[in-house]
């Protein structure tokens, strides 16, 4: 047998390798990427070998491998753990839908309770529930009523009254034991809870020229974006203290929804 003809499959393993090492790497991570990718049922794997796996291969004259059986069994290897991969990525969703599904299914009704229940005359433009589910907060126009929950009882506990017009934003944070409110006034205020257990004002922001209508808080808690009726968004910055850092004006009417990515 001319030995010039035949070439040894681990021959051709052995110069595939060499060959990646020197300049296909990137190239092959990339078509393979593309080929996870693909959501066809199967690849057609004479275009597959012809058109796009031969080529990043032969980056040397040293390698000919487009009518070998080497090439043909690497081509339907890969094919097959392309379709293995593709399997285990869908079952884990299709797992997923149904349990949830089947939680769906199950009927469930809120009742009301009425002796645990809150009522004031006054209109209530937002509430507020901390992490642990302790304390409820209600706007009641000026006014913020603190609510503590205990053995399923509602109790008032506090009245705040540091705005002026009714307040319709009220937000806990997670990391400390403050929360923050926006109102009609125009004003931000930022409470924390003191060592007598009663929430006081601890920061009040001003530079809005019209009411407040909505108010958002960073991960780190150390940013509030708000949104007002003169037409522009805020940043409020904590550095040595809460401050306003910079102004959107790009809005041409209020602004009534924030969200942080």
């Amino acid at each position: 047998m001319n030995k010039n003809v035949g070439i040894r499959n681990d021959a051709y393993q052995q110069q595939i390798i060499e060959c990646f090492e020197d300049c296909s790497f990137n190239k092959m991570d990339c078509y393979l990427d593309s080929l996870v990718n693909d959501t066809s049922d199967s690849l057609n794997l004479n275009t597959f070998q012809k058109q796009h796996f031969i080529p990043i291969l032969l980056n040397t004259p040293l390698i000919k491998i487009e009518n070998s059986n080497f090439a043909q069994s690497l081509c339907q290897d890969i094919q097959s753990v392309i379709k293995l991969n593709t399997n285990n990525q869908i079952k884990p969703k299709e797992q997923s839908l149904n349990q949830t599904n089947q939680l769906n299914l199950k009927p469930f009704t809120y009742q009301l309770i009425p002796k645990y229940s809150i009522s004031q005359t006054e209109s209530c433009c937002t509430i507020a529930i901390n992490e642990d589910c302790s304390i409820l907060l209600a706007g009641c126009e000026s006014q913020i009523k603190v609510f503590e929950f205990k053995l399923g009882i509602t109790k008032q506990t506090q009245n705040l009254n540091e705005h002026v017009y009714c307040v319709n934003n009220l937000n806990f944070m997670k990391k400390s034991n403050q929360f923050f409110s926006g109102s009609y006034d125009n004003s931000i205020i930022l409470w924390e809870f003191n060592q007598n257990k009663q929430w006081i004002s601890q920061y009040k922001l001003n530079g809005h020229t019209s009411y407040i209508d909505c108010l958002i808080l960073n991960n780190n808690e150390d940013l509030i974006v708000s949104g007002s009726g003169d037409k522009t968004i805020k940043f409020w910055m904590k550095r040595d203290e809460w401050q306003c850092y910079q102004t959107n004006k790009n809005h041409s009417d209020s602004v009534f929804g924030l969200s942080i990515n």
